[in-house]
């Protein structure tokens, strides 16, 4: 049985408790934050930050990395209260990038088996990303071949996908699950320095395998994603580095 549970829940981003920003950052020792200079950026920087414990400082580490995200830029996660009335919604589709904090987790690609400390979901042809939103599946990673019904009409075909040869999952939308409020984030291998993406956040494929080298499951990490402003606007508030 335990066997059983553990699988499912790497394949599943539900078994990922999501929690307030300021809950994810005080538990963790590893944080990635993602910046861009206006809602509606496409390109921006990554820069890591670790610390030895909750209780001591950030600090940075390594130098900052070019970074692409949604094409469309980014939008409020829905489920963080914000008076910002002019900046878009995530919504299922729009090519927007959500801005908020969220744990990573798990690692995925094309390999059988990863040293990274990560857990990991290897990908087959099998493995898909569930984006309707009528699904039982809605904003999982699954491998299709274990469930007894498919109720989904779309979804991303992990394995088809070049730029998942190597990623992670940005735990975004997962509990609560709003359906409709988008799916299926991940940090993954960029098509180009310019080009952006369906929502996910992409860079060069050195510069991922590096991050997914560093990130430690047992350290809590966590991604926070915002254009430069609102992120100087709540770094106090929610404990990020400077």
């Amino acid at each position: 049985m335990y066997k059983k549970i553990l699988f499912a829940c790497l394949i599943n981003t539900s078994c990922f408790a999501a929690t307030t920003p300021q809950t994810l950052v005080a538990h963790s020792e590893q944080l990635i934050v993602v910046s861009t200079p206006s809602w509606n950026a496409v390109t921006g920087n990554m820069q890591r930050f670790s610390r030895d414990s909750t209780k001591h400082a950030w600090h940075a580490v390594g130098k900052s990395i070019p970074v692409v995200i949604g094409k469309n830029g980014m939008g409020w996660d829905a489920q963080l209260k914000n008076t910002d009335t002019q900046s878009p919604i995530k919504q299922e589709g729009d090519s927007l990038t959500p801005a908020g904090v969220y744990a990573i987790g798990p690692a995925f690609g094309f390999d059988k088996k990863s040293n990274n400390k990560l857990t990991y979901f290897p990908l087959t042809d099998a493995s898909v990303c569930v984006d309707d939103v009528k699904s039982t599946y809605y904003n999982q990673l699954i491998e299709s071949t274990s469930v007894s019904k498919k109720d989904w009409n779309s979804g991303e075909q992990m394995r088809q996908v070049p730029n998942y040869q190597f990623g992670a999952v940005v735990q975004y939308n997962t509990k609560p699950m709003t359906r409709g409020a988008g799916s299926c984030i991940f940090m993954h291998i960029w098509k180009s320095p310019t080009s952006g993406t369906a929502g996910c956040i992409a860079m060069e494929k050195p510069n991922l395998l590096s991050t997914l080298n560093w990130l430690d499951a047992k350290k809590n990490p966590v991604i926070a994603i915002f254009p430069q402003q609102v992120y100087h606007n709540v770094q106090s508030k929610w404990k990020l580095p400077v």
